[in-house]
């Protein structure tokens, strides 16, 4: 996650400027964590982390590392998602 989220590239549009320590991606994973609505995004033949998918009031964000970007995977796991959105494994409010 600390790939990702320190580059500069990937997180333009994220809410937070890109993490500049490993303690500052280590406290944002221990706080994810206790949010229900985030997922990881793994790679199926490796389990790699490549990116994260979470639902946040009215809308769905990710994450994806950019060395993977333009290969399928965002809408992927968009659609994995939205599956487990309408069959209701995840409270809308």
């Amino acid at each position: 996650f600390h790939e990702m989220l320190s580059n500069r590239e990937a997180t333009r549009y994220w809410s937070t400027l890109p993490h500049t320590t490993l303690s500052e991606t280590h406290t944002w994973i221990t706080q994810s964590t206790t949010h229900t609505h985030d997922y990881a995004i793994l790679l199926k033949t490796t389990n790699e982390v490549i990116g994260k998918i979470g639902y946040f009031g009215p809308e769905i964000g990710f994450l994806l590392h950019p060395r993977v970007w333009g290969q399928g995977y965002a809408s992927e796991a968009l659609g994995g998602f939205l599956q487990v959105l309408w069959e209701g494994e995840i409270e809308v409010v």
